[in-house]
């Protein structure tokens, strides 16, 4: 996945975060296809700011 600027990122930030609220396992595929997408492209901030480190907690 290719986020393609900061808007994006958090565009893609808060569709986790909507993912990760309705804690249906069928999305944390998806969720954590973000993440990683996230991570790797230096917009780790953004995971903690949207409290998406972790599909648990």
């Amino acid at each position: 996945m290719t986020i393609r600027d900061a808007a994006h990122a958090r565009e893609l930030a808060r569709k986790a975060k909507a993912l990760k609220a309705t804690h249906n396992q069928a999305d944390k595929a998806e969720f954590e296809k973000i993440k990683t997408a996230l991570l790797s492209q230096g917009y780790g901030a953004l995971v903690r700011e949207y409290g998406i480190e972790s599909w648990d907690r």
